[in-house]
Parts: structure tokens; sequence; C-alpha cells
């Protein structure tokens, strides 16, 4: 099972919160250091530490079902092509991955939020097959903005048709961008998808 999940997460997500105890003019000065990071130094100020992109599980695979969600399969584990700019990071406490992608190598990546969108809702539930096991996601739409579209899958392994112990949560968010667009993916092997994660997805989603 421990390699089930070093695999599932090789392939495979308001930082100032005011409350009427605490005085806005500080709160306002944090929030307007934090918009002038990038996401790389936004990540690492909030515990992300920069590592080695994880790839190379393709050839992996032996089969994707139904069919109908090759095109979101194709967004997850395709993306990261000749001209993409891809950036992983390691939460240093929970032990997450994020992996944001750059100019990713999908059709029409100007439009990757309404693409991530149809994708995710066309396949509710996406199979993937390997040599040694099946895994199983179920996959919903989360949130939708205007040029951003965040997606969540739960991943179980299967075995014998059944589904067996959780082995990954996933954030997916796609965000239009004047250069291309952006894909990022929070992983999370083994506490799941909690606040630090989804606070990371969203660092990366608005911080160039």
């Amino acid at each position: 099972m421990a390699g089930n999940k070093r695999l599932l997460t090789s392939l495979a997500l308001s930082l100032c919160a005011v409350s009427v105890s605490v005085a806005v003019a500080g709160c306002s000065a944090a929030s307007a250091e934090s918009t002038k990071r990038s996401m790389a130094e936004e990540l690492k100020a909030t515990g992300w530490v920069e590592e080695p992109v994880v790839d190379g599980m393709e050839s992996q695979i032996r089969d994707i079902r139904p069919t109908a969600c090759q095109d979101l399969f194709d967004l997850l584990d395709r993306a990261d092509g000749a001209e993409a700019r891809s950036f992983g990071f390691r939460n240093s406490k929970t032990g997450s991955y994020l992996l944001a992608i750059d100019h990713p190598d999908v059709p029409d990546p100007g439009s990757l939020s309404s693409h991530l969108r149809e994708a995710a809702e066309a396949c509710p539930r996406l199979t993937m097959g390997y040599d040694s096991t099946s895994l199983a996601y179920d996959v919903s739409v989360a949130d939708l903005r205007s040029g951003r579209t965040e997606i969540r899958l739960n991943g179980a392994e299967q075995i014998g048709g059944q589904q067996g112990e959780r082995v990954v949560d996933m954030i997916v968010t796609g965000v239009n961008t004047d250069s291309g667009g952006r894909l990022i993916r929070v992983m999370s092997s083994d506490a799941g998808i909690g606040a630090t994660e989804e606070k990371a997805a969203e660092a990366a989603a608005v911080h160039p």
C-alpha cells in the first residue's frame, strides 16, 4: 500500500483573516505585502519547499476507464509538455505536493478553465489501471469563477472490483492567464486535503 501511495502522489491545490479583535491596519499591511509576492515566494513563506518536479509515470498506466474520462486524464497527466514550465513544492509539515504548470500542453490553453470544467463534468468517476493495481477517483467540480475552475478528486485503490483504502486526495485548478493558462494540482496521500492545501492552491492561482 505504501508503494501505491507513492505512485499516486507522483501523478497524479484569503490568507489574511480579520476578526474584530485584530487591527485592520496590521492585516492590510500583511495583505499588501502578500500580493507583491510571486507564487514561489508566497508558497515558501507559508511552509512549502521547492523541489524537482515528479514525473515519468506515464508508461505505467495501461488503461483509462470510461472513455469519457480521457480528456480529464490528459489534463491531469499529459499537460507537462515540451513548451510547459513546471514548478514543484512540498509542504514541510504535511508532506503534501503541489505542482503548477504554466503554458500547459493542452488544446487551447487560453480556455483552460472551461476545458477543465467540461472534462470533469463528463467524468464523475475516473479509473486508472496499472500493472499491479487500479485506482478510482471520485471527481467533482468544487468552485467556478470567472476564468477559473477548481475540481476535487478522491482516489482509492480498487481490489477485486471493490473500493479499498483511500490513497490520495487532490485539488486541481485551471486558471486562464494572458500568457496561456496555469494548471495547479495539490496532492495529499496522508491526512487528506485541509486548510493548508486549500490555501496553497489559492496562492498558486492568484500569484504570478
